[in-house]
This record gives structure tokens, sequence and C-alpha cells, in this order.
């Protein structure tokens, strides 16, 4: 007999199986008191709402280290408590636990966990957790909530509530959810969708590491990510990205977004757009009002519609290494400021492009300073159209500069 087959032989032998304990209690209870839970050794724990006065509290255990479990189950003062912790300081995980309690659906939660998923559902009223290391899941919930897991994931839906749920590295999911909720993460992905505010107020979000999506036609969109990319729409969108791309369907109040390091498209907005990235393009599809978009090293291409007569339609477009495209649209009265500029060693041959009227001028002598760096000659472009009434402000180094009539 080989010493693999002897050694798993032995351990058969001495392997005991433990029958699962199940410790059952019942309380009568009003609505609105608080059923408070602390399992100190961590365990799995399960909270339903139902429309009786009472509670229902049933706790599973098994393992070899539940012999030192110690467990009380009580009411004081119309409330429930509940708590359980081991009687020695050697506590392994050799004891495991899940807590399925039934309270009014008009009840309050103070929740806390060592370690273990939580499942809230239908319940109204004050609540608020702390898991360390596992996920959670609230489905029909009203009130105010307030919910921390060190490790696992969230999701929330089909409830209308306020407050924060937060993970310290797993993705947050918010979904046809009504109310101010804040979702954050330390490491994970931010999903907003359905989402509607009371007083349409704004949705604030934030990640650590992961992408945000968020998408409502009816809040403003606050939003950071220190190294994913984001995708959102909303009333109006302020987000900000380290490292990754930003997408903006729809800002109908306008759009204020930023990344280190990705490229910036924004579908539509209006009002206003500022963009800014250290190193990706810029493209705007659809801008009715005006526009400051800064680039680093990418291409700007931007198209303004709507009434050309109407609102503040000033643009300023910069970019340190790339070309710039704008469309414009007829009939607006503006005056041109453009600059593109060209180093001596930079082989192609840039120029300024213009539907409207404008005079060129190209500088003679290569210039150096210490803003420019490299030697380089300027070719100017001014202009003006009607009035005059909007700055359109233009510049560029090594690449092309090309103004469209709409």
């Amino acid at each position: 007999m080989s010493r693999k087959v002897l050694t798993i032989l032995t351990i058969l032998l001495f392997t005991v199986w433990i029958p699962a304990e199940i410790i059952e209690k019942e309380f009568v209870v009003e609505p609105g008191k608080t059923l408070y839970v602390d399992i100190e050794i961590g365990g799995e724990l399960v909270v339903t709402g139902w429309d009786k006065k009472t509670a229902n509290i049933t706790v599973t255990y098994q393992g070899s280290k539940c012999d030192d479990l110690d467990l009380n189950i009580e009411q004081r003062s119309g409330n429930i408590y509940v708590n359980a912790k081991s009687k020695f300081r050697d506590w392994g995980s050799n004891c495991n636990m899940v807590f399925e309690i039934t309270v009014p659906d008009h009840f309050n939660l103070d929740l806390e966990s060592n370690g273990g998923d939580f499942t809230i559902t239908n319940i109204s009223g004050e609540m608020e957790g702390k898991t360390m290391g596992g996920d959670m899941e609230f489905v029909r919930l009203t009130g105010n909530l307030h919910f921390v897991t060190m490790g696992g994931e969230i999701d929330l839906r089909n409830s209308e509530v306020d407050g924060l749920v937060k993970s310290m590295g797993g993705s947050v999911t918010i979904r046809d959810v009504i109310g101010d909720v804040k979702g954050k993460t330390m490491g994970g992905n931010v999903y907003y969708k359905n989402v509607t505010s009371r007083a349409g107020g704004t949705i604030e979000t934030s990640t650590m590491g992961g992408n945000i999506d968020i998408h409502s036609k009816t809040q403003a969109v606050n939003a950071s990510t220190m190294g994913g990319n984001i995708d959102a729409s909303g009333t109006e969108v302020k987000v900000s990205t380290m490292g990754g791309d930003i997408d903006v369907k729809e800002a109908t109040l306008g759009a204020d977004v930023h990344t280190m390091g990705g490229d910036i498209y924004i579908k539509s907005a209006s009002k206003y757009v500022k963009a800014k990235t250290m190193g990706g393009d810029i493209d705007v599809d659809a801008i009715n009002g005006w526009i400051k978009a800064t680039t680093m090293g990418g291409d700007i291409t931007v198209k303004m519609t709507g009434d050309a007569k109407t609102g503040d339609r000033h643009v300023k477009l910069t970019s340190f290494g790339g070309d710039i495209t704008l469309t414009i649209p007829d009939g607006m009265d503006m005056e041109f400021d453009i600059e593109l500029a060209y180093t001596r060693n930079h082989r192609r041959n840039y120029k300024i492009t213009s539907d409207y009227d404008m005079t060129l001028e190209e500088t003679d002598e290569w210039e150096r300073s210490y803003f420019f760096g490299e030697p380089r000659k300027f070719i100017y472009g001014h202009g003006t159209v009607g009035k005059g009434t909007h700055l359109i402000k233009i510049k560029t180094t090594n690449g092309n500069i090309v103004i469209k009539k709409n």
C-alpha cells in the first residue's frame, strides 16, 4: 500500500462528520423597533421583512469549533438582540453559521459581521451595517441606509432609499432605485442603471481602480476613478479619471470632464463643455453652448450645433501635438484668434484651412524660448464674422487646423 493511500485512509478513519445544529426563537414585536446583530465570529446573514408582528430567528451552525460558540438571542425594550462569539480566543474558521431572521417589514437594522454575506429584502426603516468580507444584496428597501463591506460586491435594486453603499474591493451596482444613493468602491466597477433622485439631485460615486457606468436623464453626475473608464449621461456631468477613457452620451446642462491619459468622447452636450486630457483625443459630436478643450498630445474634433445667434458660444481649443477640426453653425458672429506652431525637425507641411475669410500670417525666423523648447515657426490666423461677438481661439503645435461652416 502506497504512503499516499495510507494517508488518505488515516484521514477518513479519524474524520468525524458533525451534523448541523439549529436554534430557533420567536418574539412578539411591534413595527418600528430595531434588530441588533453582532456576529463577532463571522457568518452569513439573511434578513427579510413580512406583514406580521413577530420576529423569527433561525441560526444554523456546523463545524468542529462550534462547541465553543457563545450565542445569545434576546428581546429588550421591544428590540431584538443577536450576538454570536467564541468562548475562547483561538476561535478558528471551522464553524459555519447562517442567521435567517424575519421581522416586521417596518423595522430598523443595525448589523455587523466579522465576515459573511448580507441579504436584506423588503424592509422599511433606518438601516446600517458592516461585514468584513462578504457580498451584500439589497432588494425592495425603503428609507435610509449605510452599508460597508470590506471585500465583496454590492447589489442594490428595486428600492426607494437614500444613503451610502461602499465596498473596499468589489463592484457596486445600483439599479431601478429612487433616491440619493452614493455608491463607492476602492477597487471595483460602479454601475448606476435607472436611478432617479426624488429632488433631482446629484449622483455621486467613486472608485479607486475600476470603471464607472452611469446613465440618468434626470440627475447630475459627479464621478471619479483612479484608473478606469467612465461611461456617463446626466443633466450635468462632472467626471474625472486618472488613466481611462471618458464617454458621455448626453449632458443637457453641461459636461466637465478630465482624464490624465485617455480619450474623451462627448456625443451631445448643452450649455458648456470643459474637457481636458493629458494624452488622448477629444471628440465632441454636438455642443450647443461654449467649449474649452485641451489635450497635451492628441487631436480635437468639435461640432457646434443649435441656434448660432443665442447663448454664449465662445471657443477655446488647445492641442500640444495634434490636429484640430471645428465645425461652426452658419450665421454666428465671431472673431478668430488662431495660432499654429510647427517645430524645425517636424517634416509635415502644416496649415490652417477655413471656410470663413481669414488673414494668415507666417513668421520667417525660427524662434526659441524657455517655454517653447525646440525652435519653431508660427502661422497666425485672424478674422471677424458679423459683429465678432464670440471669440474663437485655437492653438496647436505640429498639427493642422480646419474650420468648417455647417
